[in-house]
């Protein structure tokens, strides 16, 4: 085949099948041909036709020398399929629903009316996030990963509308479908948040940002496509991996299964980043001396940097309390119940407006704590709200960590 086919300058180049390759080249290397030239071929998912890809050539009204280049992409989905995928979608919104209910609406509900019995003229409850406590489980993520697998085909286009910018408003629509693929990274960070917790890992990982997570999974997905697609060595080296046993097909398992393996790599890059260190009481006394530095809005998500200053920007004199969670991660990552992923966005915040100062405490679901990994003290005050404590003993070779549960009412938050 020559190399002057050029067949990166094709928004299907990286897809084209042994024969329309070849085609290519020869009305390339043709180009005063006047007659229409083109073909047809089957993008297979094993043996199963997911889509069909067309490309023809014609002669230009303006010029002889000029072609022009007609690409055609059809998805191949019989109605039942796709009556299928609703149903299957309908069921899995319902399930995300219910479980950010189960998990965050009803502790949520709960912490409201905890409020109203604290000793403040005025109580209001700002919530946080709650994706970073859904999106690791199982079932949702294998659910995710299987709808994103019986979409191959929509993925194929979507790659095709990015690998072009002649259409922008269809490359932007491509890109925000790519960022799906996300759910590959949140998938393989699951299994990497087991594997921590198996091995006693948790220290040697920075736990990774589910948003910048996202970011990095959409700037992946679509941007580096059109790189890539820019690229005449790559398309051909696409070309000769993803060749179909028949000259007229190409089979996208392996494109797809790369795919698929590219973005779930990207949560091991936070393995690059350097961990807190962890040297027993240094650690504690250290973990001590800055326990204030949680309460702050500098400690939290940049989307609560954001959001939180609104919201108490008639708060006028603050006073900051809680995060004693914080604490026991700084000091011992084995306390950690989910140590591949940050969920501090899910932390809420309690703003109790006096006659004096405000009051602002931030509190976390107590669930994030792995209080079975460590040997811990628990003890019973009367206080509304759990917290955590260290207690460093003169002498002692190590802290002591202490868990204080309220004599009131069992309560899933601590401050």
């Amino acid at each position: 085949m020559s190399t002057e086919c050029a067949l990166y300058e094709l928004h299907t180049g990286g897809l084209l099948s042994a024969r329309l390759q070849s085609l290519v080249c020869a009305v390339v290397q043709n180009t005063s041909s006047s007659s229409v030239a083109g073909g047809c071929q089957e993008n297979r998912l094993f043996s199963l036709r997911a889509s069909v890809l067309c490309v023809w050539f014609a002669s230009s009204d303006n010029d002889d020398d000029d072609l022009t280049v007609y690409e055609l992409f059809h998805v191949a989905r019989t109605p039942q399929f796709l009556y299928g995928i609703l149903g299957f979608r309908v069921a899995l919104a319902l399930y995300t629903a219910l479980l950010v209910r189960r998990t965050y609406v009803l502790p949520v509900r709960r912490l409201h009316r905890q409020c109203y019995r604290l000793a403040a003229s005025r109580c209001d409850v700002i919530v946080g996030d709650p994706t970073s406590l859904v999106i690791l489980d199982p079932l949702l993520v294998t659910a995710r990963t299987l709808d994103l697998w019986l979409s191959v085909p929509v993925v194929g286009s979507s790659t095709i509308a990015v690998s072009q910018l002649e259409a922008l408003a269809h490359a932007i629509l491509g890109c925000m479908y790519l960022s799906r693929t996300v759910w590959f990274a949140y998938g393989s960070l699951a299994l990497l948040s087991r594997a921590l917790k198996h091995y006693h890992w948790e220290a040697r990982y920075r736990p990774a940002n589910p948003t910048l997570l996202a970011v990095f999974a959409t700037l992946l997905a679509g941007p580096l496509t059109y790189l890539q697609a820019q690229s005449n060595l790559l398309v051909r080296l696409y070309g000769m991996i993803f060749a179909g046993q028949e000259p007229s097909t190409i089979q996208i398992f392996w494109r797809f299964l790369l795919f698929h393996l590219l973005i779930a790599a990207l949560p091991f890059l936070y393995f690059a980043r350097a961990p807190s260190s962890d040297d027993g009481g240094a650690s504690a006394l250290l973990a001590k001396a800055i326990t204030t530095r949680y309460t702050t809005v500098g400690a939290t998500d940049w989307k609560q940097r954001l959001l939180l200053p609104v919201f108490l920007r008639s708060a006028g004199c603050v006073r900051q309390h809680g995060c004693s969670i914080y604490n026991f991660f700084y000091v011992n990552a084995a306390f950690r119940a989910c140590p591949g992923l940050s969920q501090r966005g899910s932390d809420c915040y309690i703003v109790l407006y006096s006659s004096g100062a405000t009051e602002v405490c931030r509190l976390a679901l107590q669930r994030r704590v792995d209080i079975t990994s460590q040997p811990v003290t628990i003890e019973r005050r009367d206080a509304f709200f759990g917290s955590l404590g260290i207690v460093i003993n003169k002498g002692a070779t190590s802290p002591t960590f202490v868990v204080v549960e309220p004599t009131h009412a069992p309560c899933e938050w601590v401050q």
